[in-house]
């Protein structure tokens, strides 16, 4: 599979907006989280918060678009802060899943259309450079109009069964997503040598994504657009409107958008990360992942 050495593949990225999910409480990580201390703001692998690990990864890009609780905007607000970072906090009334998250962040960023690099806030990647070569495939791959979305995979290490899987053709574009197979069906698309682990983050152009919304959940793509419009812009902070979000369905953006892409016939690049990653979901991935940053 392709590589870019890592000087060219963080030049690549000044047009890419980072768009950082850290709404999760993370429930499977009690007690060491709860409602006061929820994942994005947990101190696990450095003297800075997860959110900020994301931020500090996602530098050679521009300023971040963050999407958080209302109940910790500020947080989310004093950490970007202490980092100097610029960007805007979408603050959500209530959790509605990463689709509805993600078309707000599309919404704000629309005019100017610039790729948008979807993060979840609570993963770990040993080598920033890996992970900035990857995003710069992703957006090669926008770029030259060869794929309306990039998603960026793990080679599998393992008949891992608390992963989704995503099988490629010889093209390197998605054919099928595999959520979460047992343990048998896991290795057999290991021993295919063209399937790897879904990380959850992709690019797409706010315009596309928006676009692939209205046509697949158009209720969902309604229903932001007008907690959009009758927002309150302070500062950096968009305060959504209360009342209509909670009238959207609760949808994933793997169900709503990236699954059934590839079957409208539209192609879906993945950009692969090579390194170490883990989505820091459960204690057992966070054990793993601690052991792993401690080790140079």
């Amino acid at each position: 599979m392709k590589r870019l050495g890592a000087g060219r593949g963080s030049a690549m990225l000044r047009d890419v907006t980072p768009v950082i999910l850290a709404g999760g409480q993370g429930t499977r990580l009690r007690p060491i989280t709860n409602v006061k201390r929820p994942k994005p703001f947990l101190k696990l692998f450095s003297n800075q918060s997860l959110l900020q690990d994301t931020v500090l990864r996602s530098r050679p890009m521009g300023d971040p678009v963050v999407i958080v609780h209302r109940d910790y905007a500020e947080r989310a607000r004093a950490d970007l802060d202490a980092l100097g970072a610029g960007g805007h906090v979408i603050c959500e009334p209530a959790g509605r899943s990463t689709a509805p998250a993600i078309a707000l962040a599309a919404l704000l960023l629309r005019d100017e259309n610039k790729p948008m690099l979807i993060m979840p806030s609570d993963h770990y990647i040993h080598d920033p450079a890996q992970f900035h070569s990857a995003a710069a495939l992703a957006y090669e791959a926008l770029k030259s109009g060869s794929s309306g979305a990039a998603i960026l995979g793990v080679p599998a290490r393992a008949p891992d069964a608390r992963y989704g899987y995503i099988q490629i053709d010889e093209g390197g574009n998605v054919r099928r997503f595999i959520e979460k197979p047992d343990r048998p069906l896991a290795k057999d698309l290991i021993a295919d040598g063209r399937c790897f682990w879904n990380t959850g983050m992709f690019m797409m152009r706010p315009r596309d994504y928006l676009a692939a919304l209205k046509k697949f959940e158009p209720d969902i793509y309604d229903l932001c657009l007008r907690c959009f419009e009758g927002g309150r812009h302070e500062k950096s902070f968009l305060f959504v409107k209360s009342d209509i979000y909670s009238k959207i369905k609760g949808l994933a953006v793997d169900h709503a958008i990236m699954e059934r892409l590839p079957s409208a016939g539209r192609k879906i690049h993945l950009a692969v990360l090579h390194g170490y990653w883990q989505d820091v979901g459960c204690f057992s991935a966070l054990i793993r992942a601690k052991v792993k940053s401690l080790i140079n």
